[in-house]
């Protein structure tokens, strides 16, 4: 089995996730995020796809939803819009299309399941 070659450098795509998690509300896409790496828009996502098996958008949806839950939790009564600018969205209507179109579901119900569930399994 021949190894496969990588063209471009993996640390750089190892950091690509520390660098969205501090930089996640100014990268508000693939693009962005590439250009925070220092790729064109293609070439991140080639690469990044090759190297983790996922692509940069799923990742960035994943982690946007991952902080979310964080930010929702930590702080159970800010605003939808608060929480948005938190994770990278414009507004709050970008936070309902966002849950809506990946997760179907809204940020009222989101918040009400994960305040349920650490209330009663802690």
């Amino acid at each position: 089995m021949q190894e496969k070659k990588y063209c471009y450098k993996p640390i750089h795509l190892k950091l690509s996730l520390n660098i969205l998690k501090k930089n996640l509300k100014q990268i508000t896409s693939v693009q962005d995020w590439a250009r925070y790496m220092g790729y064109s828009r293609s070439y991140f996502s080639t690469s990044f796809s090759e190297h983790f098996g996922e692509t940069p958008y799923k990742c960035l949806c994943r982690v946007r939803y991952t902080q979310l839950h964080k930010a929702t939790l930590q702080y159970p009564y800010k605003t939808s819009r608060a929480i948005a600018a938190e994770i990278g969205l414009k507004d709050e209507q970008a936070l309902y299309k966002f849950l809506k179109r990946h997760y179907e579901t809204n940020f009222t119900e989101l918040r009400e399941k994960l305040l349920y569930d650490k209330e009663y399994n802690n």
